[in-house]
């Protein structure tokens, strides 16, 4: 038999780091309330069965957690989850190792066929019969006679031979309707078949008729192909009469070809005729502009001494218009160095008076610049004197108290971040408070209405049994956390 040998646990609920070896036989885990017991039975269901699902059962602060149980044949079945992080694990003794990803809701085939603990389904629900939880009944122990009938089955076997009777049972409902339904048509079928008592003679009469057609059949075939014969005769002898008159007519061919090489020859004569006449009305039309031509060129010598006069005159034209306006620019430029001249007469006069205009110039600039200076010097001494006059205890002041207010300062400095600081923690001090009243009103409401479920219900919600008003009350208290605000069944 295969059992438990050890089991580690991995920042799951309120355990960091726990190890647990189990020993033969009944194992016993006692400890006070809030100490983690029931993390361990929830550990051993998540990593069997993958129940409870999600990642509320990660440690606070944890990133992932990890639950690995190893079996006394040497396996050892991991089970790993985190935020991004869903695997379980399967080592067999012999070293191999397999990692499973993705399986859907349930567990791995590999998983459950090697630790080999199956729940029980009953009534469209599993049973988990390996496990009870803190606040559960003894095993079987308040269940109805019905339950325990089914649960002792599905252990034993038992409801195997009942789904096999009821299966049983089922088909040999479903053949005896299946006869019925075949003996029925079987009736219909022989009242459709009376109307046909005389088939014989009926498929006698029908041959008959089936010779008869076929007979007709190929006797209108024949006549059609006899059809088909007649028309081609008629088409042969309409192409005979046809033929016979081409020839008739085609005997007096010779002289037609006879008249046929004339006409040929003659209107290749009368095409050649026709491009000559073309030849010489073109030639007359040369004629007449070549004569038109030399008509008009008879005066082409005085033309051309005309025109060589005037290209002389248009040269000596262009030469007299550009001397004229050389001419033009020459008296303008000439009219400005007279301006010019005129003007430079005066240039010594003029350039002891600009010398003598820029020295004063530069004096001035300069007197600007000092007085400027001057009356700086003067604010800043009025300003010095007015601050030696304020200041003659000063130094004795700094000597002694300079010490202290940069002490002071540094203290001041420090307190202002410690104040900064403490305002922040207060800040979220009083956010969290907010978020835990919040949190309270919200869960003593849910137990309220849990509580007043409860007493509607006079059921246990774990083992089904019924309940009192005081028991009811004990599970209220024990809920809400009791005097030492522990709620039952939290370890972390």
């Amino acid at each position: 038999m295969n059992c438990f040998k050890k089991l580690v646990i991995e920042n799951f609920q309120s355990h960091v780091h726990t190890e647990i070896d189990f020993s033969q036989g009944l194992n016993v885990f006692v400890g006070p309330s809030d100490s983690g017991k029931s993390a361990i039975l929830r550990a051993l269901r998540w990593v069997l069965f993958n129940q409870p699902r999600g990642t509320d059962f990660i440690r606070t602060g944890a990133g992932k957690c990890r639950v690995s149980l190893t079996l006394t044949d040497g396996t050892e079945v991991i089970r790993v989850r985190g935020a991004s992080v869903n695997r379980y694990i399967l080592r067999t003794p012999d070293g191999e190792e397999k990692i499973f990803e993705g399986w859907g809701t349930g567990v791995p085939p590999e998983i459950a066929e090697a630790h080999r603990i199956q729940p029980v389904k009953l009534d469209q629900k599993e049973i988990y019969v390996h496990f009870g939880t803190q606040l559960e009944s003894p095993f079987l122990l308040f269940e109805s006679a019905q339950n325990k009938a089914k649960i002792i089955g599905r252990i034993s076997g038992a409801h195997l031979i009942d789904n096999a009777l009821k299966k049983t049972g089922s088909d040999r409902q479903t053949v005896n309707n299946e006869i019925k339904y075949l003996e029925r048509q079987a009736e219909q079928l022989k009242e459709k078949l009376k109307p046909y008592e005389n088939l014989s003679i009926l498929e006698q009469a029908l041959q008959q008729a089936e010779a008869c057609y076929r007979e007709s059949r190929a006797k209108k075939e024949k006549v059609e192909r006899l059809k088909q014969l007649f028309d081609k005769l008629e088409a042969v002898r309409r192409e005979q009469e046809v033929c016979l008159r081409v020839v008739q007519e085609l005997q007096n061919i010779p002289d037609a070809d006879r008249l046929l090489s004339e006409l040929e020859r003659k209107h290749l004569l009368y095409r050649q005729l026709a491009r000559l006449r073309e030849q010489r009305e073109r030639v007359r039309a040369g004629k007449e502009i070549c004569l038109e031509i030399i008509e008009k060129s008879q005066a082409l010598p005085q033309v051309n001494e005309h025109l060589v006069s005037l290209e002389f005159k248009q040269e000596r034209l262009v030469q007299l218009r550009r001397i004229k306006s050389r001419r033009d620019e020459l008296d303008r430029q000439r009219k400005r160095e007279k301006e010019t001249l005129d003007k430079l007469a005066r240039i010594p006069e003029t350039a002891e008076t600009i010398e003598k205009l820029q020295s004063q110039m530069v004096r001035r600039q300069q007197l600007i610049q000092l007085n400027g200076k001057w009356t700086t010097i003067q604010r800043e001494k009025q300003k010095i004197k007015h601050v030696i006059l304020v200041n003659r205890e000063v130094p004795e002041l700094l000597a002694t108290i300079l010490p202290g207010l940069e002490q002071k300062a540094e203290r001041l400095r420090k307190l202002k971040a410690v104040y900064e600081k403490r305002t922040d923690v207060s800040w979220r001090i009083d956010k969290g408070k907010q978020f835990c009243k919040e949190k309270e009103k919200e869960m003593a409401s849910l137990t309220d209405t849990w509580a007043e479920l409860l007493i509607r219900l006079e059921k246990c919600p774990t083992c089904g049994s019924r309940i009192n008003s005081s028991v009811i009350q004990h599970i209220m208290e024990e809920y809400r956390g009791g005097e030492s605000h522990a709620a039952a069944g939290r370890e972390d």
